[in-house]
């Protein structure tokens, strides 16, 4: 057998071969014990350990994923793959160029030495063979701030990624928490291109319900751009019709301004029948204040908006005026709880409309103020 034919094993072999590396079925396992370092002192290596695997028969295999911009195989230098040291460590470089320095998540996966592991190259969703195998993933961002009681991620692209192929800025003049404890998100010109922002829960708190208050006139908000919070699975294993778990709140008439409606409840797919819904923000000239609230559960998704500031579990009725349920059917599955994560971003919806890149700025600079953020699990 030639070496490239012995190298890429049929994948029911490679996973029959690696069934029993499943951590939660043995003690064999993988552990990331140090990520690239950033700041003055960077590095482009990632160093961990392997348990109860022969070194002699695995390696690793590692990827790397890029907030809007996908799944990366690393290492890339000719072989998507790294030696097991006799003693269990393992080291790779994972920060090659592109936007490797700004990657959110890294993951490990132990392969059969004789296989070819399963590659990424920008992919929406990591590769689904590394689901049976044994893998540790960690993640991090290069700045996090503290908002409504919890940490969250801030992104950061200074070239072009989804949505909607904006550049994301992390500067603490563009995404910041006021001395109030307000969230401030912007669209704004930072030198010649325009950025967007977005920050990520860093935790993931699954079923029950979720909470946004904003304080702007949203109501009249550029239609060149999108004020989204959602829920986002950035590894994608939803085996459904929406495999990163994705549940919206958006204000936004995707670029035309005639639109007598400004916002929508969303479960992905949006094409599908009955997945979003429609509705029109009140004039919010004397009173800017609205809560948003959907929840969760493995039978259905409840929308509801609402003028003022409310606990989720003290809305006025009176004061309601948008709601939807989204109720489980044969063809309306609702998302699996996994590993999706809140997000909160304000971007421009241009290129996602068919536009050129880089997408159509507003007319002006854009603040968006969310007061707070909440959370309730669903009753056990």
């Amino acid at each position: 057998m030639s070496t490239a034919m012995h190298r890429t094993l049929s994948l029911g072999l490679v996973l029959a071969l690696a069934a029993c590396s499943n951590p939660r079925t043995s003690a064999r396992s993988i552990r990331i014990e140090e990520l690239p370092r950033r700041g003055a002192d960077a590095s482009s290596i990632l160093r961990g350990r392997v348990l109860g695997f022969d070194p002699r028969e695995h390696r690793v295999a590692g990827y790397v994923h890029v907030e809007g911009a996908g799944w990366w195989s690393k290492p890339v230098d000719g072989d998507p793959a790294a030696p097991i040291a006799p003693d269990g460590s393992f080291s790779m470089r994972v920060v090659d160029g592109g936007l490797d320095e700004y990657a959110s998540i890294h993951a490990v996966a132990v392969v059969p030495i004789e296989s070819t592991p399963p590659l990424a190259r920008g992919t929406a969703r990591i590769p689904a063979e590394l689901a049976s195998l044994a893998m540790d993933a960690k993640t991090s961002f290069r700045r996090t701030l503290r908002f409504s009681g919890r940490t969250w991620g801030v992104k950061e692209a200074p070239r072009p990624v989804g949505p909607g192929g904006n550049r994301f800025s992390s500067d603490e003049r563009d995404v910041y928490v006021d001395e109030r404890g307000r969230l401030h998100l912007s669209v704004r010109r930072r030198g010649d291109v325009w950025c967007a922002s977005e920050v990520v829960l860093l935790e993931r708190v699954g079923f029950g319900t979720y909470s946004i208050q904003t304080d702007s006139r949203l109501d009249v908000l550029d239609p060149r751009l999108t004020f989204g919070a959602f829920l986002w699975d950035s590894y994608g294993d939803d085996t459904s019709d929406n495999p990163h778990r994705e549940i919206d709140f958006e204000d936004t008439r995707w670029g035309d301004a005639t639109k007598t409606t400004s916002s929508q409840f969303v479960v992905q797919p949006f094409p599908a029948p009955e997945h979003l819904q429609r509705y029109g923000l009140p004039d919010l000239t004397s009173d800017a204040r609205v809560t948003r609230v959907f929840e969760w559960s493995p039978d259905h998704v409840r929308f509801t908006a609402a003028r003022g500031h409310h606990s989720v579990r003290s809305i006025p009725a009176a004061l309601v005026f948008a709601s939807y349920e989204y109720a489980r059917a044969a063809e309306r599955p609702v998302p699996t709880a996994g590993r999706e994560q809140f997000r909160i971003n304000l971007w421009m919806n241009s290129t996602e409309l068919g536009g050129a890149s880089p997408p159509a700025p507003p007319a002006a600079e854009v603040e968006v103020v969310v007061t707070a953020f909440e959370f309730v699990p669903a009753a056990r």
